[in-house]
């Protein structure tokens, strides 16, 4: 059995609103080829382009006590979280 890397993502200041997104994007970036769990600290996470937040394969993501801000170009099912030709994804809030 080995042991699945974790990513820990927040919290983040709420006067660096403007990042959130790009630094959940970095995390998630950070997977490369092998499963990942990534664990979103409780906290308030703003979105704030409709480029949403790309998912990688395999990866895990906890989001108990997360709260997700997310811009009004963010209005359509889908468009938060980018799932897209990738599988084994678990989302667990």
């Amino acid at each position: 059995h080995t042991a699945v890397a974790q990513i820990s993502i927040g919290p983040y200041d709420g006067a660096d609103a403007q990042k959130h997104q790009g630094w959940i994007q970095e995390a998630f970036n950070r997977q490369g080829d092998t499963a990942m769990v990534f664990r979103f600290a409780p906290g308030t996470y703003h979105l704030s382009s409709a480029k949403g937040i790309t998912i990688p394969d395999g990866a895990t993501i906890y989001m108990e006590g997360a709260i997700f801000l997310c811009s009004e170009a963010l209005n359509e099912d889908g468009e938060v979280f980018l799932i897209k030709d990738v599988s084994n994804i678990t989302l667990r809030a």
